[in-house]
């Protein structure tokens, strides 16, 4: 494996799912995949380092888990329900429960063993 390539460079990234406090439920909770969920904030340095990240693994697992995306500032009833107090969070959910939380910014490997794990 390359270099670039273990440092996540050079790989093909997609959008991941928008989410709010509208379709939290629908999209994450009752998801019929695990769902990986990029919790950020506008400002936040670190968040905006992860979004990269974050595209990548949408691209890589298409299909396998769903991974999506919440602004903090935009989801005040689903930020006090699943009570992260800091971004960025990265939550993983597996038949509707939080079955990892990662708190601030990692490695793209990182989380590619979070999934992994989930998915073996």
């Amino acid at each position: 494996m390359g270099l670039l390539k273990w440092l996540g460079l050079g790989e093909a990234e997609s959008e991941p799912v928008e989410l709010n406090d509208g379709n939290y439920q629908s999209e994450v909770v009752r998801a019929d995949q695990p769902v990986l969920v990029d919790v950020w904030s506008p400002g936040c340095q670190p968040c905006v380092a992860l979004a990269p990240t974050i595209k990548r693994l949408a691209a890589k697992y298409e299909g396998q888990v769903k991974v999506a995306h919440l602004d903090a500032s935009q989801a005040p009833r689903t930020m006090g329900k699943i009570r992260v107090r800091g971004t960025p969070t990265v939550l993983i959910y597996q038949k509707g429960r939080i079955v990892e939380r990662i708190v601030g910014i990692r490695g793209q490997h990182y989380y590619e063993e979070a999934v992994e794990e989930l998915l073996a």
